[in-house]
């Protein structure tokens, strides 16, 4: 008897039995394929350096069931031995956390997804710079250490260079903050067009103009050889040096405007040990009293998030170094109040350092030795790298 004939014969009931042996067939396939026929899970991603695996666990990153695990991270996955340094969010949460990096300089993990920068200038010889950028990435589940300032840096040789991202890399060490006589002469700062741009510049809210407002803090009053109002001075005099673009050049003057909006006692952004805190949506300048004494000048802390700034805070020490405004006034390990605040307000404004003892006339030169002025004045590497983000007037 043919299949059509018992097709007849059974009626639907020959239907059902037909499609029933049909299912029964594919979940045998099923059955016999087994776990092989799943697709295979996505690999972590590489990274020259990892956080320890704690207990977490919601997915590998990238994946739709990943989420930001619930547990903080444990204290050695925040101390960085290696940078760059990878923390994987879906493991441990390091929002809200200091990271602290091999020399010391660390910074509070942003919990809005913004980024922070930190760069400090400090005494000791051989040390000169240091930064470190904590670089936050929540689509990706990622928190990424590196002592690479951020943004795409960019460098110039001469009017005509040709410019261009640099490849990913460490900052180098800076010079000694006293150095020895450099191996290759300083090129004059009217003639070193050298400049670094870090890929962050203050946003500009009026077209053709970017416009910076600022608060300072004063801190408790207590700087050794600076009055009240030496003290404030030097904040004012330093943001409107680089604001300006004040040089020595006849390069003109940058199109940015710089508003003091008063003092405030809302310090910087800034731990006493040295680290980046917190964004309270404030450009704050003023007074720390720094636990680590006279190794440390000066402390800059910048937020920012798709290139663009949220917030720049800048502290000066207070506590263990003797400053001065005048250079008539300089003897001894003093140092340059109103320098000081003008290169770490270039930084603010979206400059990196230029490394290189031919470039040591520069303001965004690493490292500042006592009695040293030449700071107040832009070279023409610094004016021009302004000049490129703001435009001239």
């Amino acid at each position: 008897m043919d299949s059509s004939t018992r097709r007849r014969r059974t009626g639907g009931h020959g239907r059902t039995v037909v499609l029933g042996l049909a299912a029964l067939g594919a979940l045998g396939a099923l059955v016999t394929a087994g776990p092989s026929a799943r697709a295979p899970a996505p690999a972590d991603r590489a990274a020259p350096s990892r956080a320890p695996d704690p207990p977490a666990a919601a997915g590998a990153p990238g994946t739709r069931a990943s989420r930001i695990a619930a547990v903080p991270c444990p204290r050695e996955a925040l101390r960085v031995v290696r940078m760059p340094h990878v923390i994987d969010m879906t493991r441990c949460d390091p929002r809200s956390a200091l990271v602290e990096g091999p020399d010391g300089l660390g910074a509070v993990v942003p919990a809005d997804g913004s980024s922070v920068a930190a760069s400090r200038l400090g005494t000791r010889p051989g040390e000169g710079m240091r930064s470190l950028v904590v670089q936050v990435d929540l689509a990706k589940k990622l928190v990424v250490v590196s002592d690479r300032e951020p943004g795409a840096p960019r460098e110039a040789s001469g009017p005509a260079a040709t410019r261009g991202p640099d490849p990913v890399r460490a900052v180098t060490a800076a010079p000694p903050s006293n150095p020895p006589a450099p191996a290759v002469a300083p090129i004059p700062a009217c003639r070193d067009s050298a400049y670094r741009h870090d890929g962050a510049p203050i946003p500009s809210k009026r077209r053709g103009r970017a416009v910076l407002k600022w608060w300072y803090y004063p801190g408790d009053g207590r700087v050794r050889r600076l009055s009240v109002a030496q003290q404030k001075r030097a904040f004012t005099r330093g943001v409107r040096i680089a604001a300006e673009g004040r040089n020595n050049c006849r390069l003109g003057r940058i199109a940015v405007r710089q508003v003091l909006l008063g003092n405030t006692w809302r310090p910087p952004g800034v731990i006493s040990s040295g680290a980046c805190g917190l964004a309270d949506g404030r450009n704050v300048r003023g007074w720390m009293r720094f636990t680590s004494g006279e190794t440390i000048l000066g402390l800059t802390c910048k937020w920012f998030r798709r290139g663009k700034v949220v917030e720049g805070d800048v502290a000066l020490n207070g506590a263990g170094v003797t400053w001065t405004t005048s250079s008539r006034r300089c003897r001894g390990n003093t140092y340059d109040a109103v320098g000081v605040a003008a290169h770490e307000n270039l930084h603010h404004m979206g400059l990196a350092h230029v490394d290189g003892s031919a470039h040591r006339n520069l303001t965004m030169f690493p490292a500042i030795g006592a009695c040293e002025f030449h700071w107040r004045t832009l070279g023409r590497g610094d004016f021009l790298g302004l000049k490129r983000y703001y435009g001239a007037r």
